[in-house]
């Protein structure tokens, strides 16, 4: 080998996974607030919601927001309807492309937390 690869450590890491998470937030964050059948800011929702949507963002980009209207208006209509928002994240190809992943961001999109459920 020519050029010997460093070691990936943590530090090496974190700072490239905060600006990836910067990026993706961002661009989940401007999706949400430009879409046309939002109420409330992204900003003003549940720490667990913005998680979940960016989260999402890792696998299917920013725009996804547009093809999970039904999930966007259950959020939008409060904390009430997230079970609803949850099986229109579950009802996805998404959710039939990434499975593990789809079924975290339904228990916090959901309860709050992964683990409950």
């Amino acid at each position: 080998m020519k050029y010997p690869i460093p070691a990936f450590t943590q530090t090496v890491a974190s700072p490239w996974f905060a600006a990836e998470y910067t990026t993706h937030a961002s661009g989940v964050a401007n999706a949400w607030n430009k879409s046309g059948n939002t109420t409330v800011s992204f900003t003003t929702l549940a720490p667990n919601i913005r998680l979940a949507l960016i989260d999402m963002s890792y696998n299917i980009g920013y725009g996804f927001i547009s093809d999970f209207a039904k999930m966007v208006t259950y959020i939008n209509s409060g904390s009430t309807n997230l079970a609803f928002a949850g099986f229109e994240l579950m009802d996805s190809d998404y959710a039939t492309q990434v499975p593990n992943r789809a079924t975290l961001n339904f228990r916090l999109i959901v309860s709050g937390r992964e683990a409950e459920l």
